[in-house]
């Protein structure tokens, strides 16, 4: 469907703009797919019930080049996470290892994410704040196709594990990829810098702004120019965001606090 002739928050040229998944929608049809078109909706506050949501968090956007522009970011991205086509994943007790790694395509793939969630009106993406000043560079990155360095809204990537066997009630690999959060911030202590977090596919993407500082460029997971990308695993347990939500859906479920509505 296509929307109003606007300003494209990409080219910025005056266009009629197109239906753009901020988050992108292969997300949202894969849940979807396996919860039988439904995804499950869930707060951390004490009154909002948990239950089915039909929004996949989108908004008018792009111009139809720019949301194609995107569409291929999103495409080798994709394919990679997935261990689809050319990706070769490695799976191992620490975390997961990518041996086929693009640098150019998944740093423009990981910017799109960031960029579009900071310039969306969404309330879905209301804690993702980056200056204007800051913007700039990724929107140019973005439409010339020419990727930021590792360091710039670099990004640490996890993979979401549960070390607790599913015999004895952990959670299966396959109900951790079903979960999305909407983007969260983090501060870091008295420093210069923060990071925001997106957890979808059973990944946490952490992008640090304006930059990956020191002290974490050698950690496991910071995205850099390889042809390895080193992915470990982390205890979904040890993401306090996550885990705060997953708490509270629980909670509301033992109190009857719920709406499921066909």
């Amino acid at each position: 469907m296509n929307g109003p002739h606007s300003r494209c928050a990409l080219c910025r040229e005056v266009s009629q703009l197109q239906r753009s998944h901020v988050l992108p929608d292969a997300i949202f049809r894969r849940i979807k797919q396996s919860a039988s078109g439904k995804a499950i909706a869930l707060n951390d506050d004490d009154e909002t019930p948990v239950a089915y949501s039909q929004e996949s968090w989108w908004e008018y956007l792009l111009c139809k080049i720019c949301e194609g522009k995107i569409k291929d970011y999103e495409t080798y991205g994709f394919q990679m996470l997935r261990g689809a086509r050319h990706a070769q994943v490695h799976k191992h007790s620490s975390g997961l290892t990518f041996r086929n790694h693009r640098f150019r395509e998944f740093k423009l793939f990981l910017t799109s994410l960031i960029w579009r969630a900071a310039v969306s009106s969404g309330i879905y993406f209301s804690k993702v704040i980056i200056p204007t000043e800051l913007l700039e560079a990724p929107r140019k990155s973005l439409l010339d196709a020419k990727p930021l360095g590792p360091t710039q809204l670099g990004c640490k990537i996890m993979r979401l594990a549960d070390p607790t066997p599913v015999e004895e009630g952990g959670f299966p690999s396959q109900v951790l990829k079903q979960i999305v959060t909407s983007p969260f911030a983090r501060l870091h202590g008295n420093t210069a810098y923060y990071s925001i977090v997106f957890i979808f596919e059973g990944f946490v993407f952490e992008f640090f702004v304006p930059a990956v500082p020191k002290v974490v460029r050698a950690q496991r997971g910071v995205h850099q120019r390889s042809k390895i990308l080193s992915v470990p695993f982390v205890d979904f347990k040890s993401v306090p965001e996550l885990f705060k939500l997953m708490v509270a859906g629980y909670r509301k479920t033992q109190r009857g606090l719920v709406s499921f509505e066909n």
